[in-house]
């Protein structure tokens, strides 16, 4: 329900649904502390950036609730002006990971999925210190590292991360002004999740940054039908 309420832009029930998965995750174990992450990544995900800061650092001491926490936070703090206390945090976020990778050093599925939650982590707050700083080919490689990082986390069902970490990079290419390249990162996105109205935004909004009007139309006529039961807010994120 997390998952496809996020999928259909219904971001309140998202957030409620990422609330009680959390609120009955007791267990002391990794997979424990993404759960009750989930709060925190989807109010990422929404963009609700003073909300983030405001929300309880999710519990736990295996590394994971620290490496999403600080990651969730740091990137509000870059969005909201304070790039130095964000890199303040992109350290704990880098001690965080480098201990989650001393912990996790087998070749298992489970063992590399959680490095490579520390990498996305790590990446993804630079990546937005770097826009807020506007240093924008540093931070585009960066969130393109990300992107690669999240890759194996985002094969489970559902995805871990929600693929946000790739729509964040075609957004930060639109920024950029480098509109086939965001172009591709949407359809990219829509390759691996056919209708997703994240990606149907984004592809729309670099479309017709290009000119390119009739396949601009389609994507909003698709996105209409994806996102029919969406939230405003939703709709505004750019």
């Amino acid at each position: 329900q997390w998952y496809g309420a996020l999928m259909e832009g219904r971001g309140d029930l998202a957030l409620d649904t990422a609330r009680g998965a959390a609120g009955r995750e007791k267990g002391d174990h990794e997979w424990g502390e993404y759960t009750r992450s989930l709060p925190m990544l989807t109010l990422l995900n929404l963009q609700r950036w003073d909300a983030v800061l405001k929300e309880p650092m999710p519990t736990g001491e295996r590394g994971v609730a620290a490496v999403l926490g600080h990651m969730a936070r740091g990137i509000a703090m870059a969005r909201t002006g304070q790039s130095a206390n964000a890199r303040a945090v992109l350290e704990r976020v880098k001690a965080a990971t480098k201990t989650l990778a001393a912990k996790q050093t087998g070749n298992g599925f489970f063992a590399k999925m959680i490095r490579s939650l520390g990498a996305t982590a790590e990446a993804q707050l630079g990546a937005e210190i770097a826009v807020a700083e506007q240093r924008m080919d540093e931070a585009l490689a960066l969130q393109a590292k990300a992107v690669e990082s999240a890759a194996m986390v985002d094969r489970v069902e559902p995805p871990m991360l929600a693929s946000d970490p790739r729509h964040r990079l075609g957004a930060m290419q639109f920024k950029a002004k480098r509109f086939a390249a965001a172009e591709q990162t949407f359809r990219e996105g829509l390759a691996l999740h056919p209708r997703s109205g994240w990606a149907l935004n984004g592809l729309e909004k670099a479309l017709s940054a290009q000119g390119k009007t009739a396949a601009a139309t389609e994507a909003q006529r698709d996105l209409a039908i994806s996102w029919v039961s969406a939230d405003g807010e939703v709709r505004a994120i750019q």
